[in-house]
């Protein structure tokens, strides 16, 4: 009988991250060789009462990784697993000492440069350069390195000087047995217009639209168990306009 593996996962919930720690999750339940410890991190509502101390309660990425290694610190593991960067920039010791893999969808300077469609600014000049070089840090302490895309994969290696050799790119994949909603939705196909399906915690759940270009199918990730929510944020709009689709609340 193979020996199982003690494995320590610190876990961000935050937007689609959420999806993919509960994706995670589920293999890890499925899998007999893994004893999982999990550190899960909710962006609202963070556990414990430093999380509410003054300057930590107002910034992520300290929430994050303070989080992640309080949970972590002085556990007998095999090894480690991060996802997203975020979590690790605290554990870079404990990433020295056992092997570690940080997860990402998108480097930090990536999401600063799209920061404004997440309601996100970059902070100041000292603060911007402590951040850079924890993230440094953690890029060089971890034994390997998973991307979702190979644009995040190139902006580690060119913004951060990561060996391209010490980064994987895979893709995070979709349970599809969680989408059993969208069945009801289904209509059929016409081989002149396209599908478009968009996903996130800010769309109607089982919202469609016909248009003349297209079709447009919304879910919410957020309340796909809970019925239907009446929120859509209004950004979105003008980012399905130049596909000539609109979003809105039936």
């Amino acid at each position: 009988m193979p020996t199982s593996l003690k494995l320590g996962f610190a876990l961000e919930h935050s937007l689609g991250h959420a999806t993919h720690a509960k994706n995670l999750k589920a293999a890890l339940d499925a899998d007999r060789l893994i004893q999982p410890q999990l550190v899960e991190l909710p962006y609202h509502n963070t556990p414990g009462a430093w999380a509410k101390l003054p300057v930590i309660r107002s910034n992520w990425s300290l929430r994050a990784s303070l989080g992640a290694y309080l949970g972590l610190r002085g556990q007998e593991l095999d090894a480690l697993f991060f996802h997203t960067q975020v979590t690790s920039l605290l554990s870079a010791g404990l990433m020295e000492r056992t092997p570690s893999l940080i997860s990402l969808d998108a480097t930090p300077l990536q999401y600063d440069q799209l920061g404004a469609h997440y309601g996100h600014a970059p902070g100041n000049g000292k603060l911007e350069a402590i951040k850079s070089r924890l993230n440094q840090r953690a890029f060089s302490a971890a034994r390997g390195l998973i991307t979702w895309s190979q644009w995040a994969k190139d902006s580690l290696v060119s913004d951060y000087g990561v060996p391209a050799d010490k980064i994987q790119v895979i893709p995070p994949g979709v349970d599809i047995t969680s989408w059993d909603q969208a069945r009801a939705l289904r209509q059929p196909r016409s081989a002149d217009k396209p599908q478009h399906l968009a996903a996130g915690n800010a769309l109607a759940l089982g919202h469609r639209e016909e248009h003349d270009r297209g079709a447009l199918y919304a879910y919410n990730t957020r309340t796909l168990e809970r019925g239907p929510a009446l929120f859509v944020e209004s950004r979105l709009h003008s980012g399905f306009a130049q596909f000539g689709l609109g979003v809105g609340v039936r």
